[in-house]
């Protein structure tokens, strides 16, 4: 798939590690992607400073990730809570402006949340849902799949 789209794969690295002491030094990616993965983070700051740390002066930061609406927020958290008791493994549920406040906190700037609109197989459905959006409700009243795009700061 890389190489199809003219990628070069040299320049792709992969590490084990945990999420908040990545192997690598200051300002050596040009880019990092999270995918469904800040909700398993027990301190998502310190993970996104970790991220900033290791990206270029205006790298790029994309995230994939579920977000909950504000209105049923508290119960989405007891629910995350209740499964990390069950599995022992960290859930968290994420507001939009905790999510962006997170972001902009550890060092990014010029936040954008893309929905997902592929994620929403009826068109009636869909095409109201982009009507919430243009009201800037979505993140209030409907769980939203979004990717999320930051740059980080330059100094």
């Amino acid at each position: 798939m890389i190489s199809g789209l003219s990628g070069d794969r040299s320049k792709i690295r992969f590490a084990v590690s945990s999420f908040n002491a990545i192997p690598f030094e200051a300002e050596y990616f040009d880019c990092a992607y999270f995918i469904a993965t800040l909700h398993h983070c027990e301190s998502p700051i310190r993970t996104l400073k970790e991220t900033c740390r290791v990206l270029k002066t205006g790298g790029t930061l994309f995230i994939a990730e579920h977000i909950n609406p504000l209105i049923r927020i508290q119960a989405a958290r007891e629910k995350a809570l209740q499964l990390t008791r069950v599995s022992g493994f960290t859930e968290l549920a994420l507001s939009r402006p905790e999510m962006q406040y997170w972001i902009r906190h550890s060092g990014f700037e010029h936040v954008d949340f893309y929905a997902l609109d592929s994620m929403v197989r009826s068109r009636l459905k869909r095409w109201l849902r982009r009507g919430i959006r243009r009201l800037d409700l979505e993140h209030v009243l409907l769980p939203t799949q979004y990717v999320i795009q930051a740059k980080k700061a330059c100094l």
